[in-house]
């Protein structure tokens, strides 16, 4: 498995990040309360073995909902990195609205008449096929799926899988890979904000290395060279505000904040990152992490039978997923978290 590729790695979750957060917004409003339903949905039916019978026209509202391990407020607090009454508000909003139910002194679950819902049906299709477009962009960056799990694999039961089961269970490590990376981010950033903030500016200005299999391979690796200025593209504040959520005097206090500190330049009406500010330690460990991250992912999927070729053939033959691309108009409102 090639291992030497973690910038293009890095470089292209941030943009699927980004999609993840955009359709959970879209599901719930919200995306601090899409992220809350997210990760109940997940911690509920993690426990639940691959190998387990689903029913095909339901596989994630088909664990009875007395199967499915509540997590407490105090977890998702945790997990998230969030203070406690914060996560008690936005629970009891996801409550009042039938998205989650309390389980006693047990914790909540999401249940299963909510996730037989059409709209949680798309969201789970747009998340695979923002997936499947990171995926093929990766390889084509020259990341090498790993293979030797798919060849551990018994054929027989991956032919025999339905195709919706397998797209439960992967959207499942899809879940838990976006929370993985979010948990990176905010110990790097210390706050979500600034984190989401750092993967739209990375989005807008990689988007030609990203998008280019030349350059992309040509700059992939840590320890090659940094993308020169001159291939950088400016971010502009409006396309920010849209891919994050947030308002554009938040989102221009934070960039003058940049500026300010010499990490990153004004240039026309968008806004450049400086190539040193990707290079200090902590940027640098935060790409290690997240490329770790996408490889566990990768060799989990690969033993679900989703190698590299299997994962191009979905890419070109799924039909009726949309992925976003930005939302469909700038919010003037923080969709952040309240403090």
């Amino acid at each position: 498995m090639t291992s030497d590729v973690d910038r293009a790695t890095a470089r292209l979750l941030a943009p699927y990040v980004l999609d993840v957060l955009v359709i959970l917004d879209e599901l719930q409003g919200r995306y601090d309360l899409g992220l809350i339903f997210a990760l109940v949905a997940l911690a509920n039916v993690e426990h639940v073995p691959e190998s387990a019978s689903f029913d095909p026209d339901m596989p994630w509202s088909g664990v009875p909902d007395g199967e499915r391990r509540p997590i407490s407020a105090s977890a998702i607090a945790h997990e998230l990195n969030l203070p406690l009454e914060t996560v008690r508000r936005q629970v009891q909003i996801l409550i009042e609205r039938g998205v989650l139910v309390r389980q006693g002194t047990a914790g909540l679950i999401c249940p299963g008449d909510y996730l037989r819902r059409p709209e949680v049906d798309a969201a789970e299709r747009a998340m695979l096929k923002a997936f499947l477009s990171m995926a093929v962009r990766m390889m084509d960056a020259g990341f090498d799926w790993p293979r030797e799990a798919v060849h551990r694999l018994p054929t027989a039961e991956t032919a025999q899988r339905p195709v919706e089961v397998t797209i439960f269970l992967v959207c499942r490590h899809l879940l838990s890979l976006t929370i993985r990376l979010l948990q990176i981010g905010i110990k790097s950033h210390e706050r979500l904000e600034t984190f989401l903030l750092s993967q739209a500016l990375n989005e807008q200005n990689h988007r030609q290395v990203a998008h280019d299999p030349v350059l992309a391979r040509q700059f992939a690796r840590s320890d090659g060279p940094a993308v020169p200025e001159h291939l950088l593209e400016p971010a502009l504040i409006s396309v920010v505000c849209g891919r994050t959520g947030m308002s554009r005097p938040t989102v221009n206090r934070m960039v003058r904040a940049l500026v300010t500190e010499g990490a990153a330049h004004r240039v026309g009406q968008g806004v450049v990152v400086r190539p040193w500010a990707l290079e200090t330690p902590a940027s640098q460990a935060r790409i290690v992490a997240m490329h770790q991250a996408f490889l566990a992912t990768a060799s989990r999927l690969a033993v679900l039978g989703m190698g590299g070729e299997e994962l191009r053939r979905w890419h070109g033959e799924v039909s009726g997923l949309t992925a976003p691309t930005e939302r469909p108009r700038v919010q003037e409102e923080d969709r952040t978290f309240a403090a």
